[in-house]
């Protein structure tokens, strides 16, 4: 009986997460805000990780025009804001400009030698941030 009520656990969640796959998937989103451009299957991992109560780490990697565009998305995602998971909340996943970086290879010449350094730049460096603080 055990394993009967172990497989009827297993079963009642695959069903779950099945459920869940299909409305994330008629659900429809304005093209005008940044989730359309993030695939569904991130914001569904997330889920299923606060679902599990897994500990997990974010590193966001864009080509730096998109950040604001990617900050802006997680951040709604994370205060309930995406339409596939309007109960999602989340706030310590909501990035603020404190949160952001930016990288640059900066070339060094000396004696003939060329170095490259990496340097992080807070976001918020630049005056055309849109990132609320």
């Amino acid at each position: 009986t055990a394993k009967t009520g172990a497989t009827s656990a297993a079963a009642a969640a695959a069903a779950a997460a099945a459920a869940a796959a299909a409305a994330t998937s008629s659900v429809e989103i304005d093209e005008h805000h940044p989730f359309h451009r993030t695939l569904p299957a991130f914001f569904r991992t997330i889920y299923e990780l606060r679902r599990a109560e897994r500990e997990f780490v974010l590193v966001l990697r864009t080509f730096g025009s998109d950040l604001e565009d990617v900050a802006r998305a997680l951040s709604d995602f994370a205060n309930g804001g995406h339409p596939s998971y309007p109960d999602f909340d989340a706030p310590e996943l909501a990035l603020g400009r404190d949160g952001l970086f930016r990288g640059r290879w900066r070339e060094e010449e000396e004696d003939d030698d060329e170095d490259a350094t990496y340097e992080l730049h807070r976001w918020d460096e630049r005056d055309d941030c849109a990132i609320p603080k």
